[in-house]
C-alpha cells in the first residue's frame, strides 16, 4: 500500500497482493472473496469510491483528448499535454481520504463535460454521466463516502480504482460501446 500510494502506479500484480491480501483477511465482513476483475454487485464504499475515481480520471483524460477522427499524427503531436492529472493531483490522498478529492472530482466534472461537449464529443458526455451517476446510485444507497479509510478499505479502494480501469476501453471513443454490455453476436 505505501508504494502504491507513494508511486501512484497500480498494476495487475500489485493489485493480485492486495486481492489475495482482502480475501485471507480474517476481518472480511461478509466472507467474500474479492474477484479479479470488475464487480458491479460490490457495494462496499471504498471499494465504490475506487470506482468512482478512475471514472473520474477516465473522464478528465477523455476532456482534454483533443484528437479529432480525421486528426492526422502530425497534429496529435502538437496537442496539449496536461501537466498535473487528476490522478496525479489526488490518488495518494484518495485512498486515504476519499471525500476531499471525489467531491473535487465531482466538482471539476462540470468543466470536462462541458468540454467534451464543446468539441463534438456529446455521446462521449452522455456515456460518463451514465457510469457517474450509476456509480453515485450505489454509493447513495450505502453509508455514503467515507471520510476516512483504514487500511482494509484502502485497498478497497485501490482494487475498485484498479477494476474500473482495467474494465474501461483504454481509449474511449464518442461511439465506443461499454464492453461489459456487449453482446457478441453470430453473423
Amino acid at each position: 500500500m505505501h508504494r502504491i500510494s507513494s508511486d501512484g502506479h497500480v498494476d495487475d500484480r500489485r493489485a493480485a497482493l492486495i486481492r489475495l491480501a482482502l480475501n485471507r483477511s480474517a476481518s472480511t465482513k461478509e466472507n467474500r472473496s474479492m474477484p479479479p476483475g470488475l464487480d458491479p454487485d460490490h457495494r462496499d464504499p471504498a471499494y465504490l469510491a475506487g470506482r468512482l475515481f478512475a471514472v473520474l480520471a477516465q473522464l478528465q483524460a477523455a476532456a482534454n483528448n483533443n484528437r479529432d477522427a480525421n486528426q492526422d499524427d502530425s497534429d496529435a503531436e502538437q496537442q496539449h499535454e496536461l501537466n498535473t492529472t487528476y490522478t496525479d493531483r489526488f490518488f495518494a490522498g484518495a485512498a486515504r481520504n476519499p471525500r476531499t478529492a471525489l467531491v473535487t472530482g465531482r466538482l471539476d466534472a462540470k468543466a470536462w463535460f462541458s468540454k467534451l461537449r464543446r468539441t463534438g464529443r456529446g455521446g462521449l458526455s452522455t456515456h460518463f454521466e451514465k457510469q457517474l451517476h450509476a456509480i453515485y446510485g450505489l454509493i447513495d444507497a450505502t453509508d455514503g463516502l467515507p471520510a476516512t479509510n483504514n487500511l482494509q478499505q484502502q485497498e478497497q479502494f485501490i482494487l475498485g480504482y484498479h477494476h474500473e480501469r482495467a474494465a474501461r476501453p483504454t481509449r474511449a471513443e464518442p461511439g465506443a460501446a461499454d464492453e461489459r454490455t456487449e453482446q457478441p453476436t453470430d453473423d
